[in-house]
């Protein structure tokens, strides 16, 4: 680009600066001082565009994950505790996509059997079942995400781009409008500024994998996409994760975590699995994501790779062939371990850790439970 500009730039000028009776550039000509002003001027924007849209994803706490080595969860996490839960809709849980866990209660979202949002309180009992599905000023058409905020439960709607705001019993209490185009997960962070995750999605508020929002409803795109995964939109649910009122972020489609402060993000891990990571030809923009899905299962690569975080502890979940992997690492003394959940059907990712630091997953059967787990030194 910088080489188009200089010659198209020296072409149009090319009889000022070497005049036919001339063979030297003569330096106090007007027009060839002119002329170079203009190109710094060119060459210092273009300079400042790329450094500012060129994305660094260098650095962080480089995990090695060894799927190989995976021991079977059950037995060798801790100890473990099983609560029924209440349900009042026989369908739920159908498909649990995202959770959110507060001091005396925690909430599950369910995007497709019976959607809606259910809270719960830590025995089990449900608290509230907020299901109302529509167009209404009080209804939602998509149950994206959501998240527990103070008091009050944000329920993240991308079809309407906008956020119902609920209490502790799961009444309406007001909606944010005008939700960024195109994001399906969000996070708030301490100060009540929000992230929106697009998902490599270059359509979508510039080229930027995240908008930004402060509480004062500015907004600004950051954490520039990949060249090389552009487009490849494949959404794994907890892409964006609270924890001590800090946001992070598992890059779609990359092994990275981004720690999100404000307008800026740095690289806090990277993992590493091995032979195990599709290579490029897998994750190629360009391709039709079914295309892409039906590689990673067939190859038996990671797929669906999701993070979920504590104070003290971190998980990367994933997929390999038939088996669900979780990779637990304590952030403290810098160790992690695979586990290998091998009843997939029973149980999946886990949808986050509570706010007693026990990762939390849900089992599929007709009496829907859930598990907390208390993870040992690793």
């Amino acid at each position: 680009m910088i080489k188009v500009v200089l010659s198209i730039a020296l072409r149009c000028n090319y009889k000022e600066l070497y005049p036919r009776d001339m063979k030297t550039y003569n330096p106090g000509c007007k027009s060839c001082k002119k002329t170079l002003y203009v190109l710094l001027l060119i060459l210092f924007c273009l300079c400042v565009s790329c450094e500012s849209n060129s994305p660094d994803y260098e650095g962080g706490i480089k995990i090695s994950v060894d799927v190989d080595e995976a021991v079977p969860l059950i037995g060798n996490i801790g100890d473990l505790e099983v609560v029924r839960l209440d349900v009042s809709t026989p369908a739920f849980p159908g498909e649990v996509t995202s959770a959110s866990f507060g001091k005396d209660y925690f909430v599950l979202l369910d995007a497709f059997t019976a959607k809606g949002v259910y809270g719960y309180a830590y025995d089990g009992k449900q608290i509230f079942a907020y299901k109302q599905l529509g167009r209404g000023p009080k209804e939602v058409l998509g149950f994206n995400d959501v998240q527990i905020y103070g008091d009050s439960v944000f329920v993240f709607d991308n079809t309407m781009n906008r956020i119902i705001i609920l209490d502790k019993a799961g009444e309406y209490v007001s909606k944010i409008e005008d939700c960024p185009v195109g994001s399906h997960f969000f996070a708030i962070d301490e100060e009540g500024d929000m992230y929106f995750d697009h998902v490599n999605n270059t359509l979508a508020e510039g080229g930027f994998n995240l908008t930004y929002i402060k509480a004062n409803g500015s907004r600004k795109g950051i954490a520039p996409i990949r060249e090389e995964v552009k487009d490849v939109t494949l959404a794994s649910a907890h892409s964006l994760t609270n924890a001590g009122g800090k946001v992070s972020y598992m890059m779609p489609s990359t092994p990275i975590v981004l720690e999100c402060s404000g307008e800026k993000t740095n690289v806090r891990y990277c993992f590493d699995f091995g032979r195990y990571w599709p290579d490029e030809t897998v994750l190629q923009s360009g391709r039709h994501p079914y295309l892409i899905l039906q590689d990673l299962k067939n190859g038996d690569w990671v797929r669906e790779l999701r993070f979920v975080e504590s104070e003290d502890l971190c998980c990367a979940s994933f997929l390999v062939a038939n088996s669900c992997y979780y990779f637990v690492y304590d952030k403290l003394v810098g160790k992690g371990k695979t586990f290998i959940m091998e009843d997939k059907d029973k149980f999946s990712h886990p949808l986050g850790f509570d706010t007693y630091g026990r990762l939390v997953l849900t089992t599929r059967s007709e009496t829907p439970s859930i598990v907390y787990c208390t993870v040992q030194k690793l």
